[in-house]
């Protein structure tokens, strides 16, 4: 009787599958480390992870299978994928992965071989059907994007708070419409909760008339939170996301509440042009550090600028919406932001997929999804905080579930930091109330060697009042200005091309003229910036003895002449960083 249902199983099967197609690639570029996928094999059918037969077409899976890969080198990364979407990873043969979820469906199953920023790709399309009583039982799959570390204020171990009202915030992992509510709790012990009930209000809508982001959006899954009652120390914070089937999903989150962080400020030097011996000190308000760090960036020019940034362009993403405005400006900007980090430094940034166009496309693709980008509406850069107020987001958490797909959990390599202009509303307008945004900020992190996207928003500076957006790559600054106009270049996603324009406060708030020499000043709405750890500028020094307060000594003639990034951290005995940089023109005779 077994017997006889697997079979009839079986010619269902070919029933429904015979017309699948099939597809497994090997791509390599150079001397890659080979791999291949052992199990499950091209064209045969499996059921409850045990090789049946051949099915002379299509790769049948039913009930699970472990995934087997094999490599020809020593020391390979391998990862696993299925529709894009990273699953697991293993770094030591036999390098297997247990796939068992629910489904229904064909699936791309891609494994990638990864060696010194260099990798083997293979692709494998499957029918996967595992437990279909369960296929519309899958739960949310919440994730806490907010709050995070950033490459100033991070935990080693953790996520590093230091102000004392936070917003909690967490996304949807499937990218579903059906979740209805999501609770926020935190605890000292993980054991024992405490609702976090300051909700943020839902506040109402607001739609801009003309630009590419023209949405603001309402920022449903957040909430929040007061920590001024709270002593220092650690604590878990949870999220309880629930659909409207009823289907619950949790995220959990280590975080540090430190109210005095170890955040440097610089004593000395007072100057930028310096020569001779010089003492760098700083000072903090926390109490318990235990060493103090010089890096110092390699000689930069006056004008420095980023290579091998993306040059896509938006209307290879997307559509254009109704009335032919094309609005994946923000997505376009972000991919070409990493293309450089993804090229240079680190493959496992891209999609797996089978060249080197089918992967920026792929990436740009992605990044829209998880960013929530739409043809009418674009990106919604502007969103809700709390009653009436609105401040520069969904790109953040975009950037921190595209990350989160690629295998990147947390900050363990790469920091996602969020500068903001914050609005008042006012009937259906936005005016501009506070801004985190100034040109020291966007001349470091493009110095520093982060992913830099930038978002401009229109503003009618005689209503004071902001419209639709616009969202650029940063590439290069000049370190001089002139008339407290800045010159500064971009890529811009709309065909590609580099611009070159000037940037300038006014009435307090950073601004950019766009397009180049029109006149037109829009206000900077927001700056991401996404670092990579692994590129650390070179200690020049360090103290771990704070009796006489702390202070490197930097004898300037060890260096050429000319201009140098500094970094300064701080660490405390609790593992918390801070760090802030400045610049030094070095002028020996």
């Amino acid at each position: 009787m077994k017997k006889a249902c697997i079979c009839i199983l079986i010619l269902i099967l070919f029933s429904i599958f015979s017309q699948a197609y099939v597809n497994s690639k090997n791509v390599s570029y150079g001397s890659y480390p080979e791999i291949e996928i052992m199990k499950p094999k091209e064209g045969y059918l499996y059921i409850f992870d045990n090789e049946i037969m051949p099915t002379g077409g299509s790769t049948i899976i039913i009930g699970g299978i472990t995934v087997k890969v094999r490599a020809d080198e020593k020391d390979v990364l391998i990862c696993f994928y299925v529709d894009d979407f990273f699953k697991h990873s293993d770094s030591s043969p036999p390098y297997t992965w247990k796939w068992d979820e629910a489904s229904l469906s064909s699936h791309d199953m891609e494994v990638m071989g990864y060696k010194d920023n260099a990798c083997f790709y293979q692709k494998r399309e499957v029918n996967y059907i595992n437990t279909p009583s369960q296929v519309f039982n899958i739960p949310p799959q919440p994730l806490l994007v907010s709050p995070s570390n950033t490459n100033v204020l991070y935990n080693k171990d953790c996520t590093l708070v230091s102000k004392e009202f936070t917003v909690v915030r967490a996304i949807d992992l499937r990218n579903s419409d059906d979740i209805v509510s999501a609770e926020f709790e935190y605890s000292r012990d993980g054991e024992n909760w405490i609702p976090i009930t300051a909700f943020l209000p839902k506040n109402p809508e607001i739609v801009f008339n003309d630009g590419n982001n023209i949405k603001v959006d309402d920022d449903a899954w957040s909430a929040g939170w007061s920590l001024a009652d709270l002593s220092e120390g650690e604590y878990y914070i949870k999220v309880i996301m629930e659909d409207k089937w009823g289907r619950i999903g949790t995220d959990t989150k280590k975080i540090y509440y430190d109210p005095t962080p170890p955040s440097p400020r610089i004593l000395s030097p007072r100057e930028e042009n310096v020569d001779g011996k010089i003492n760098i000190t700083v000072t903090t308000k926390d109490r318990d550090v235990v060493m103090m760090k010089v890096l110092c960036s390699p000689l930069l020019p006056d004008y420095y600028k980023q290579s091998g940034l993306g040059r896509e362009k938006d209307d290879h993403i997307g559509p254009a919406g109704n009335d032919g405005v094309n609005r994946y400006c923000t997505p376009t900007a972000a991919k070409n932001a990493l293309h450089r980090l993804a090229s240079n430094y680190d493959a496992l940034l891209f999609p797996p997929d089978e060249s080197e166009e089918a992967k920026n496309i792929a990436m740009a693709k992605e990044l829209a999804v998880w960013m929530k980008t739409t043809p009418n509406e674009g990106t919604a850069t502007i969103g809700a905080s709390p009653v009436n107020f609105y401040e520069s987001d969904d790109v953040s958490p975009g950037i921190h579930a595209y990350l989160y797909a690629r295998g990147f959990r947390g900050a363990e390599k790469y920091f996602v930091t969020s500068y903001k202009t914050g609005y008042t509303a006012e009937g259906n307008e936005l005016k501009p109330l506070t801004t985190s945004i100034n040109w020291n900020i966007f001349e470091r992190e493009i110095q520093k060697g982060s992913a830099v996207i930038v978002d401009i928003h229109k503003w009618d500076r005689k209503e004071n009042t902001v419209g639709g957006g616009h969202t650029l790559t940063g590439e290069g600054i000049k370190h001089t200005s002139s008339n407290g106009k800045h010159t500064c270049s971009f890529i811009d996603p709309e065909n590609g091309k580099e611009i070159t324009t000037s940037w300038k406060t006014i009435d307090g708030f950073p601004s950019l003229e766009y397009p180049p020499h029109s006149g037109e000043w829009w206000i900077i709405n927001g700056i991401w910036s996404i670092f990579p750890q692994y590129l650390a500028n070179e200690e020049i020094g360090r103290d771990s003895n704070p009796s006489d307060g702390w202070k490197v000594t930097l004898n300037t003639s060890s260096l050429e002449n000319g201009l140098y990034l500094v970094d300064v951290l701080l660490e405390d005995s609790q593992g918390n960083i801070g760090i802030t940089s400045f610049h030094l023109l070095i002028n020996n005779p």
